[in-house]
């Protein structure tokens, strides 16, 4: 509940910023129709209800998140006596320590947010059942009403007219109204349902109730509700030849000093009619170029208020020892600073901070970081001699954090953890001093941290995690790597945390293989990082000088030419393969899993068209067996390529 409600807040505060912009952006929209602005708080109220968007390099909004970490303050909920990992490594050869008994102590920032998350509910549950109450109260209310035509209703029971109905939308209008004011007043509504207001207004309440505790959301929500209204208006006059402005400001007038404010939330009334007169008297057809400008101030707007700011991913973590040391204390429980500290550790792509706990309650204290990760990486790290970049950092949090005695890092597989943990007496006799002592100014710390990162760089393993998260983060393909070395005739051997893999370019796209086991798809950006690692892995990298499975591409393209060739005027290709069974027989007996491995590229490729695919797929089809997870036989090349999923 807790988590939700931190979500909630993070999108409401990112909502708020684009309220901002939109009411910015809304004043500038004066002369123009007010339909755009209208629009506009569709952006709005998508960052009220999703909580991902897309990447841009032109978005202007600022990355502000309320991280889930203020939970984990001086007393974290845990077990008692529970040790936290299968598998425990220590520096100095101590058995590491148990987590600390959490007692009945209380969490101070959890307790208050988890006050907040329940009162959050209540607004939500007050607000929510406040307009269903007044939705069923007024249908109930209206049940009476007579039916004019067609989902027209009239009744004596209300005093102004509005929609109401999310299936199929009724209008509901007073009994003796004035025919001028009959006719606007039905074209008005009936705008609202061709538009689908009926629907847009009910969930922009939800998603006001959702976020109740937000003044800017309130604010946005009346301002939207004017501007879905003066835009109605504004149809409404663009549609009729002749020039109503006045007549029908008159029967807005009329309708107004009726009102009685019985409307339920969910529901359509007049509201604003001063500003609604106003902006009808004041109404000129657009011309052009004014729309042209709402066109392009629309779109604009979306593209920079929806999008987020593009996620920066450095090869290596960036360090800057004024950020991280500006966050020192002395004390464990100041769990803004210590997190802070934490989140600005050079540590490798491949782990992935997922908690922070302090434990204070008693003494000795400990700070326990867990980082998710591969089985692959747990693995390695579970080596002391692979452990240089957590000793580092163990020694830069002795620094900065003045009463903390125990470091854990959790490396969590998702099946099993591994901890390493470092003491403060094996931080100062790995240093030869006091090292908080010694930290007691920033010139004094950064001649500290200049010597562990000097360590640090000389540390392969943590640039070649980084080239692994690199290789990780590729498009798993299709492909099928069935040979020591790919089929292509250029590449680059690099060898990655005692493993072997293949970087290369095949019909302008970028791949990595790992022998055996898959094939990735690289972007540009990251095939030139990989490709440039010699600078960091001296010796580790290897041109190709051969043309590997050169014969396999040969076989498979000369068969096919030959199978391809005959009959001139069939349309079914297995009369081409009954013709040529020994070149079919040749591609599968000679060509095997390489061919199989090459033909699949040419699917992936596009080099599919025509006859050569349908063959090409048959010839798939009985390579893979019963790998081959597609069954039916009516699909095209393209179809069967799509759905197929090679285990």
């Amino acid at each position: 509940m807790i988590d939700r409600f931190i979500a909630i807040i993070n999108m409401s505060l990112t909502a708020s910023y684009v309220a901002l912009g939109v009411m910015i952006v809304r004043l500038l929209l004066k002369k123009v129709p007010k339909i755009f602005s209208y629009i506009l708080w569709g952006i709005v109220l998508f960052r009220l209800i999703c909580p991902f968007s897309f990447e841009s390099s032109l978005s202007l909004m600022y990355s502000s998140d309320i991280s889930k970490e203020v939970i984990y303050t001086q007393v974290p909920n845990v077990s008692n006596n529970v040790e936290t990992t299968d598998n425990m490594i220590n520096a100095v050869n101590e058995k590491p320590i148990k987590v600390p008994d959490s007692g009945t102590s209380v969490n101070p920032m959890e307790l208050a947010l988890r006050i907040g998350s329940r009162l959050w509910i209540l607004g939500i549950i007050i607000l929510l059942s406040y307009g269903l109450f007044s939705y069923f109260k007024l249908k109930h209310r209206l049940a009476t009403a007579i039916l004019i035509q067609d989902n027209i209703y009239e009744t004596d029971l209300i005093s102004t007219p509005f929609v109401l109905g999310f299936i199929q939308p009724q209008i509901y209008i007073p009994v003796g109204l004035d025919m001028n004011d009959f006719d606007y007043i039905l074209k008005h509504e009936q705008m609202h349902i061709k538009r689908r207001d009926y629907l847009i207004k009910p969930i922009a309440f939800i998603a006001l109730a959702i976020h109740w505790f937000n003044p800017i959301i309130w604010i946005s929500f009346v301002l939207m509700v004017k501007d879905m209204e003066m835009s109605c208006d504004e149809s409404v006059m663009k549609q009729s030849r002749e020039d109503i402005r006045g007549s029908y400001s008159n029967s807005l007038l009329s309708i107004s000093i009726k009102q009685n404010g019985l409307i339920s939330p969910i529901s359509f009334g007049g509201g604003n009619t001063k500003g609604r007169i106003k902006n009808v008297l004041n109404y000129k057809r657009p011309r052009f170029w004014i729309v042209f400008i709402g066109i392009f101030v629309v779109i604009t707007t979306g593209i920079v208020l929806l999008s987020n700011p593009k996620t920066l991913s450095p090869k290596k973590t960036d360090f800057s020892v004024y950020e991280i040391y500006k966050n020192r204390t002395e004390y464990v429980g100041d769990n803004v600073k210590v997190v802070n500290i934490v989140d600005r550790l050079p540590i490798s792509q491949v782990l992935t901070r997922s908690k922070v706990e302090l434990f204070t309650k008693e003494e000795p204290y400990v700070i326990e970081i867990t980082y998710d990760t591969s089985r692959t990486v747990r693995e390695y790290f579970s080596g002391a001699a692979n452990q240089n970049v957590f000793d580092q950092n163990a020694i830069l949090i002795f620094a900065l954090v003045g009463n903390v005695e125990y470091v854990n890092f959790v490396l969590d597989d998702g099946e099993n953890d591994e901890l390493i943990q470092r003491t403060r007496d094996w931080a100062n006799n790995n240093m030869n001093k006091d090292i908080w002592k010694d930290s007691s100014n920033m010139e004094q710390f950064d001649l500290l941290s200049q010597k562990i990162m000097d360590n640090l760089a000389k540390d392969n393993i943590a640039y070649e995690l980084d080239i692994l998260a690199l290789i990780n983060n590729g498009r798993r393909t299709k492909r099928l790597s069935v040979n020591d070395a790919p089929y292509v005739e250029d590449y680059k051997r690099i060898e990655v945390i005692g493993e072997i893999y293949y970087i290369y370019e095949d019909g302008n796209k970028y791949y990595v293989e790992k022998p055996y086991a898959f094939i990735n798809e690289l972007t540009g950006e990251d095939y030139n990082d990989i490709n440039n690692t010699n600078e960091w892995i001296s010796g580790k990298i290897e041109e190709s000088d051969n043309k590997i499975s050169q014969e396999i591409v040969d076989i498979v393209e000369e068969n096919l030419s030959i199978i391809m060739s005959s009959p001139k005027d069939a349309s079914n290709p297995w009369i081409y393969i009954d013709m040529h069974q020994n070149e079919y027989e040749e591609i599968i007996k000679n060509g095997g899993e390489e061919a199989l491995q090459y033909m699949i590229s040419q699917f992936e490729a596009g080099n599919i068209d025509g006859l050569r695919g349908q063959i090409m797929m048959i010839l798939c089809k009985e390579l893979l067996g019963d790998r081959n997870n597609v069954i039916d036989e009516a699909l095209s090349p393209e179809e069967w390529f799509s759905q197929l999923n090679i285990k």
